[in-house]
């Protein structure tokens, strides 16, 4: 969650820079939805992206305008600059992150619902568990399967 967070904010901020040099020209405010929030990340719901524009993006609700869902910068809040942005997301971490979220997605379509729950397991003590099956065929390339695909993830590799 706390990656998610910084990655949204990160959103928001450029975002918002982005149409404050645009408002400049027009003389208007810049402002972020909620609904283009919820596009840019469809796994948020929309209680959860209004929380955080509040509490981390120092947004306020736009009042007044019959507009649902417009927020702007808070009165004197400060855009942070891009230095600091650039070390809060990082191109490493976005790589690990996304990495981590494609073995999850690959380990949960193979079936394992819970992958988390191996998470710290060690391949050798896997391997032996697998070796101590029943010997049926399809118990066994389903094992294999399972150990090969959490071979490869991310946590296991590094």
């Amino acid at each position: 969650k706390d990656f998610e967070e910084k990655r949204l904010m990160d959103y928001v901020f450029r975002d918002l820079r982005r149409k404050e040099r645009k408002a400049a020209k027009d003389g208007g405010m810049p402002s972020v939805t909620v609904r283009e929030l919820l596009a840019a990340f469809p796994r948020f719901n929309e209680n959860w992206v209004r929380a955080r524009l509040k509490e981390k993006c120092m947004c306020v609700p736009v009042r007044g305008m019959d507009v649902e869902g417009v927020f702007t910068l808070r009165e004197g809040a400060r855009l942070p600059d891009e230095k600091v942005m650039r070390g809060t997301m990082t191109p490493d971490l976005v790589c690990a992150y996304e990495s981590m979220r494609a073995a999850s997605w690959r380990l949960a379509a193979i079936g394992m619902r819970r992958p988390n729950l191996l998470r710290g397991a060690e391949i050798g003590r896997i391997r032996m568990s697998v070796e101590n099956m029943p010997q049926e065929t399809e118990i066994l390339k389903a094992a294999a399967l399972i150990e090969r695909e959490l071979q490869i993830t991310p946590w296991s590799l590094s």
